[in-house]
């Protein structure tokens, strides 16, 4: 999440910051690792809400 938020912030595109966060190897980039992070979006909405944005709001 942390990753994808700053992206965000910093300007980049939702496929940008999914890109770091595959460049960071912080997951493979798989359909089930995408669908984690945009559940995991939903419970952390408050903490990171650019991502909770990007993922559902788009």
């Amino acid at each position: 999440m942390k990753i994808i938020d700053t992206s965000l912030g910093q300007g980049k595109t939702l496929q940008q910051a999914m890109q770091m966060m595959i460049k960071a190897k912080v997951f493979d980039g798989s359909k089930a690792c995408i669908t984690f992070i945009r559940e995991t979006s939903m419970s952390m909405r408050d903490s990171y809400p650019r991502t909770f944005k990007s993922l559902w709001l788009n």
